[in-house]
Protein backbone atom coordinates (compact mmCIF):
# COMPACT_ATOMS: atom_id res chain seq x y z
CA UNK A 1 0.00 0.00 0.00
CA UNK A 2 1.35 3.40 -0.94
CA UNK A 3 0.17 6.97 -0.58
CA UNK A 4 1.63 10.39 -1.33
CA UNK A 5 0.61 13.31 0.85
CA UNK A 6 1.69 16.96 1.02
CA UNK A 7 3.07 18.50 4.20
CA UNK A 8 0.89 21.47 5.20
CA UNK A 9 2.06 24.88 6.49
CA UNK A 10 2.18 23.55 10.08
CA UNK A 11 4.28 20.52 9.12
CA UNK A 12 1.37 18.07 9.35
CA UNK A 13 0.72 15.08 7.14
CA UNK A 14 -2.63 13.30 7.10
CA UNK A 15 -2.65 9.51 7.01
CA UNK A 16 -5.25 8.34 4.50
CA UNK A 17 -8.29 6.60 5.97
CA UNK A 18 -7.54 3.41 4.02
CA UNK A 19 -4.05 3.25 5.56
CA UNK A 20 -5.39 3.91 9.08
CA UNK A 21 -8.06 1.24 8.67
CA UNK A 22 -5.59 -1.28 7.24
CA UNK A 23 -3.19 -0.75 10.16
CA UNK A 24 -5.86 -0.40 12.84
CA UNK A 25 -4.82 3.14 13.77
CA UNK A 26 -7.58 5.05 15.54
CA UNK A 27 -8.08 8.60 16.77
CA UNK A 28 -6.08 9.09 19.96
CA UNK A 29 -3.50 6.38 19.17
CA UNK A 30 0.10 7.42 19.71
CA UNK A 31 2.75 7.02 17.03
CA UNK A 32 6.52 7.22 17.45
CA UNK A 33 8.49 9.27 14.93
CA UNK A 34 11.80 7.55 14.18
CA UNK A 35 14.53 8.99 11.96
CA UNK A 36 16.55 6.25 10.29
CA UNK A 37 18.98 6.69 7.44
CA UNK A 38 17.40 9.95 6.30
CA UNK A 39 13.89 8.45 6.36
CA UNK A 40 10.97 9.07 8.68
CA UNK A 41 9.36 5.96 10.14
CA UNK A 42 6.03 6.07 11.98
CA UNK A 43 5.58 3.22 14.45
CA UNK A 44 2.80 2.38 16.86
CA UNK A 45 3.86 3.60 20.31
CA UNK A 46 3.82 1.02 23.08
CA UNK A 47 4.72 1.74 26.67
CA UNK A 48 7.65 -0.21 28.06
CA UNK A 49 8.69 -0.93 31.61
CA UNK A 50 10.82 1.79 33.19
CA UNK A 51 12.91 -0.80 35.06
CA UNK A 52 13.54 -3.54 32.48
CA UNK A 53 12.24 -2.11 29.15
CA UNK A 54 9.84 -5.07 28.65
CA UNK A 55 6.66 -4.12 26.80
CA UNK A 56 4.33 -6.92 27.94
CA UNK A 57 1.55 -6.31 30.49
CA UNK A 58 2.78 -2.79 31.30
CA UNK A 59 0.68 -0.62 33.62
CA UNK A 60 1.10 2.90 34.89
CA UNK A 61 2.23 3.05 38.52
CA UNK A 62 2.21 6.60 39.89
CA UNK A 63 4.24 8.53 37.30
CA UNK A 64 5.98 5.62 35.55
CA UNK A 65 5.21 2.35 33.78
CA UNK A 66 6.12 -1.10 35.13
CA UNK A 67 5.64 -4.61 33.77
CA UNK A 68 3.98 -7.30 35.88
CA UNK A 69 7.28 -8.87 36.94
CA UNK A 70 8.73 -5.55 38.15
CA UNK A 71 5.46 -4.62 39.90
CA UNK A 72 5.63 -7.95 41.76
CA UNK A 73 9.27 -7.31 42.69
CA UNK A 74 8.38 -3.88 44.06
CA UNK A 75 5.44 -5.30 46.02
CA UNK A 76 7.65 -8.06 47.44
CA UNK A 77 10.29 -5.53 48.49
CA UNK A 78 7.67 -3.33 50.15
CA UNK A 79 6.11 -6.32 51.93
CA UNK A 80 9.50 -7.51 53.21
CA UNK A 81 10.35 -4.00 54.42
CA UNK A 82 7.26 -3.97 56.67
Amino acid sequence: MEAIRTVDELGRVTLPKTVREYLGIFEGDKLEIIIQGGNIILARHTQSCFACDDDTNVQKVNRTYLCEECREAVNKTLTEAN
